[in-house]
């Protein structure tokens, strides 16, 4: 699928003037699995390339949590862990903080291309060098085991948002697939209002339905749902009722479009016209102001694929389907056509891109 000529110039234009964000990045597989192998630089050899190509200036990478990609990899660890190793004590805490130090040192290495963002200046500063900025977050909170107060250390070391659950759900919140009448723990009680005191970014994607109210309860200022859409578009589970994208909207708040085609239709073979349908129906519900792109979509790169495929034969492997034209992030150029096909001004398409997420960051962290 290419741009309309006609839309080109406005295209490239709108791209090359905006920090364009994406809520929700998968790169932690890959660089974790990698540098155990002894790879160096791996954030700029395989990953600047797909983000320059997009016009990408900023990605907020769940770096720690309960995931499938920050718990099974580097897989050296499972293979030694299986075979007894009397070194390895197979904590979550221990294994978050290994691959936070592999991911930090990979930014050392990579500065040329990359760096890592504390604060929304940073992301501009970076953005202006022709780099790619970098957000650290959690998708899960069980590295933090049963002590909130252990989220001030991952502050220290980088980490600025708090994604509280993955599809699984853990001891602070329910998700909403599993136990998804499961509200907010003690525990996760503690986690939110601690990560309120930090200034961290709070997302409620994932979160079962009554985790999500208790945390809209709790947190005072602006949260966000990295990668969710609208579930009167497409009734996915997971996808997010008009009453949730209010909630979101009165916070101040915004909703990363998820990319994945099971959040964007029920076809097959999604189309990009399906995927920008959630953006038309959420700016009609809550506004313009609050919708941005997740967009969580799973580069070739992203996973050691050998690796990914060895250890899940047995399972079968798990493969996203993506919008026709949008199944890349070299693609988002189409999204970027197809807003101002539809009428968008540029400066709410902008909002889209970037500016929208730039703005929760900066009410969060501060200047």
């Amino acid at each position: 699928m290419s741009v309309p000529a006609e839309l080109g110039s406005r295209v490239r234009r709108l791209q090359r003037e905006t920090v364009t964000v994406a809520m929700h990045t998968d790169l932690i597989a890959d660089v974790s699995e990698r540098r155990s192998l002894g790879e160096t630089r791996i954030l700029a050899r395989r990953h600047a390339e797909v983000f320059r190509q997009a016009g990408v200036r900023c990605i907020c990478d769940h770096v720690i949590g309960e995931t499938f990609e920050t718990q099974s990899f580097p897989t050296r660890d499972l293979l030694t862990a299986f075979s007894g190793g009397k070194l390895y004590n197979p904590s979550l805490l221990k294994h978050s903080l290994k691959i936070l130090e592999g991911m930090l040192a990979d930014l050392d290495e990579s500065q040329a291309a990359f760096g890592l963002a504390h604060t929304a200046a940073d992301i501009r500063r970076l953005a202006a060098d022709g780099k790619i900025a970098v957000v650290l977050s959690t998708q899960g909170v069980t590295p933090l085991e049963d002590e909130p107060a252990l989220l001030d250390v991952y502050h220290r070391l980088g980490l600025r948002v708090v994604g509280m659950a993955n599809i699984h759900g853990n001891g602070a919140v329910g998700s909403y697939l599993a136990n998804p009448s499961y509200g907010l723990s003690q525990l996760g009680r503690g986690i939110v209002t601690r990560a309120c005191r930090l200034k961290m970014v709070v997302d409620v994607s994932y979160v079962s339905r009554q985790g999500f109210w208790d945390i809209v309860d709790l947190v005072d200022g602006p949260i966000i749902a990295s990668c969710t859409n609208a579930v009167a578009v497409h009734g996915f589970s997971g996808n997010f009722t008009d009453d949730q994208l209010r909630a979101v909207a009165q916070k101040g708040g915004v909703i990363g479009l998820h990319a994945n085609g099971k959040l964007v239709s029920s076809s097959p073979k999604p189309t990009l016209s399906e995927f920008v349908d959630h953006i038309d129906h959420i700016a009609a519900v809550v506004g313009i102001d609050h919708v941005g792109l997740g967009p969580n979509i799973v580069e070739p790169t992203f996973y050691p694929t050998e690796a990914y495929e060895r250890l899940f034969s047995d399972v079968g492997v798990w493969r996203a389907v993506y919008p026709e034209g949008f199944g890349s992030y070299s693609e988002l150029s189409n999204v970027t056509a197809e807003l101002l096909r539809r009428g968008y001004a540029d400066a709410d398409v902008q909002k889209v891109l970037g500016d929208n997420a730039l703005r929760v960051y900066e009410d969060v962290w501060g200047s």
